[in-house]
């Protein structure tokens, strides 16, 4: 008994290990979003910050700024958000010089293994998220740069894929305001067209449409508030495993679906254990996360202005994982036959090399534990982002207002509200702002 509970602690131990480089851990994500919805920006900023080495560590740098920087903003907190958005961008720009070494150890453990790389939607973003900071600072030119490499980006990703979707639409249709701001009107054109192209293509993928760009016959003597809300809460991904065991009796195959919990994967390592040598198959897909908010506006000198969904994330997200499956089945394959070669050697050397069947055995339950442990699917994401996008303007007279925000449930009752007092409008220029409310 002693070594049977001696030999499971060095499974947890081992498994443990393992799995330490996976991201996130499910608990963490729920305590964040909770965070998140009850409006308290800045105890989450400071538990992402306090968490940076247990829950991200070294191969989710990139996934530790994204997070932070999002709560940081959606508390107004812009310096250090604009820092960290930065860096999330640097650091994923260096990740783009491949490590074969790292490489090397994803082909024999999983796709954890390598650091995290925003996708396309999220690299996308950042370029947003980053001019909003600037906005708010009203800094219009960096901005604008921000906004330029993000078009430049898009357009190499629009001429080098054939995937469905090859360009982000709402950030094109940003790009093209931003590039109005500072009188840039041609680019202004171009965003303003790529944008509307990329709405029209992505139609029956996205439930997002224009922002409204109707100009009242004065608007040259007017200023313009737009307004971004950040809505709901991005799908999560999971990973879905099945495990193939092996023995004299057969084949025996074990499915299950869990949500990156450690505890699961360990019992899953010591039951395929008892059946003999096993080849565990990983592979992500994403689940929806309930929120009730279905409309928003705001509120401005007795008027309602109601938001437009302007950019879908959540199926964002769940397009680019099904445009990717084909790669991820690939890669997922390809350690698959890896780890069943070398588990097929390893058993039949050990053997060959001694008449002890206990130590066969162990030797077996050993590689079936680090098959089953270190197959494990890339469940990565920035999880802090919201599910949608929606966005509202209104033109006014230059002067100081009060603006009221309201995130509506199906019933129409608002579950959240903020009060932005003195929102200074000035002729001729937009002012920016936003609010975070994913419940």
């Amino acid at each position: 008994m002693n070594t049977v509970r001696r030999f499971r602690f060095f499974i947890i131990i081992l498994t443990s290990l393992l799995c330490a480089c996976a991201g996130p851990s499910l608990r963490y994500k729920k305590d964040i979003s909770k965070l998140m919805s009850n409006q308290n920006f800045e105890n989450a900023s400071a538990k992402i910050e306090k968490n940076k080495s247990s829950q991200y560590g070294d191969k989710n740098a990139v996934l530790y700024q994204l997070d932070l920087a999002l709560a940081q903003q959606a508390a107004y907190d812009i310096d250090n958000s604009l820092t960290n958005f930065t860096l999330a961008q640097q650091l994923n720009d260096e990740l783009f010089a491949k490590s074969i070494t790292q490489n090397a150890v994803s082909l024999m453990t999983n796709d954890n293994a390598l650091p995290y790389k925003m996708p396309m939607y999220e690299q996308s973003l950042v370029y947003v998220l980053t001019a909003l900071d600037y906005l708010a600072k009203e800094n219009f030119e960096d901005a604008a740069v921000e906004m330029r490499k993000a078009v430049f980006f898009l357009d190499k990703y629009r001429e080098g894929t054939k995937k469905i979707y090859n360009d982000d639409p709402f950030v094109q249709y940003f790009a093209s305001m931003v590039f109005e701001d500072i009188g840039q009107l041609s680019s202004a054109r171009i965003a303003r067209t790529n944008a509307l192209n990329a709405y029209e293509h992505l139609k029956g993928y996205f439930n997002a449409n224009p922002p409204s760009s109707d100009l009242p016959a004065n608007y040259k003597d007017l200023g313009e508030i737009v307004f971004i809300h950040y809505s709901g809460k991005s799908p999560v991904k999971i990973s879905n495993q099945m495990s193939i065991s092996w023995d004299r009796l057969g084949f025996i195959l074990n499915g299950n679906n869990s949500l990156q919990g450690t505890d699961k994967q360990t019992i899953d390592a010591v039951f395929s254990g008892l059946f003999g040598r096993t080849i565990a198959i990983s592979y992500p897909s994403y689940i929806d996360v309930p929120y009730y908010g279905t409309t928003s506006a705001i509120v401005v000198e007795g008027k309602q202005i109601k938001t437009k969904d302007v950019a879908d994330i959540a199926s964002a997200a769940k397009l680019t994982l099904q445009e990717e499956s084909a790669a991820i089945w690939a890669r997922t394959a390809t350690r698959v036959a890896t780890k069943f070669i070398l588990s097929k050697q390893v058993h039949d050397i050990t053997n060959k090399n001694t008449d002890n069947k206990g130590v066969a055995l162990l030797v077996d339950i050993a590689t079936t534990i680090f098959n089953t442990a270190t197959e494990q699917a890339d469940t990565r994401s920035w999880f802090t982002l919201p599910a949608q996008i929606k966005m509202a303007n209104v033109f006014l007279e230059p002067g100081e207002y009060d603006i009221d925000f309201y995130n509506y449930n199906a019933a129409g009752i608002p579950i959240d509200t903020y009060h932005f007092e003195k929102v200074k409008i000035k002729k001729g220029q937009r002012t920016y702002l936003w609010r975070y409310s994913s419940k």
